[in-house]
């Protein structure tokens, strides 16, 4: 069973690999667009419109970067909770047998 650290780690690393999504962003400064022809102008305007469509993809998946914290909280308070509650029976058993209390009540 993996250690707190290492989910934690699993966890972080997961946030960011998916909040890292590529947009692709033109290198061309808006100062030289005055110096483009048409055809460059076009090739911009489209690879503005593909990058516009890119960032508004990557902002309503955002969400998705939640979904591994939740799994990873739930799964941490699950594992602890399953933990307490089984040194809980132990210790519950320990005292019924110390009682001499009868087998089936537990």
């Amino acid at each position: 069973m993996p250690d707190k650290k290492s989910i934690v780690a699993i966890l972080l690393l997961s946030l960011l690999f998916s909040a890292c999504t590529s947009i692709p962003k033109s290198e061309t400064p808006v100062s030289a667009f005055g110096g483009l022809d048409c055809s460059s102008l076009k090739t911009e305007f489209a690879s503005a419109k593909k990058t516009e469509a890119i960032a508004t993809q990557a902002k309503k998946d955002s969400w998705k970067v939640i979904l591994p914290i939740g799994i990873g909280a739930r799964y941490l308070y699950s594992s602890s909770s399953l933990k307490e509650a089984e040194e809980r029976e132990k210790k519950l058993g320990e005292e019924l047998k110390r009682k001499d209390c009868p087998t089936e009540s537990y």
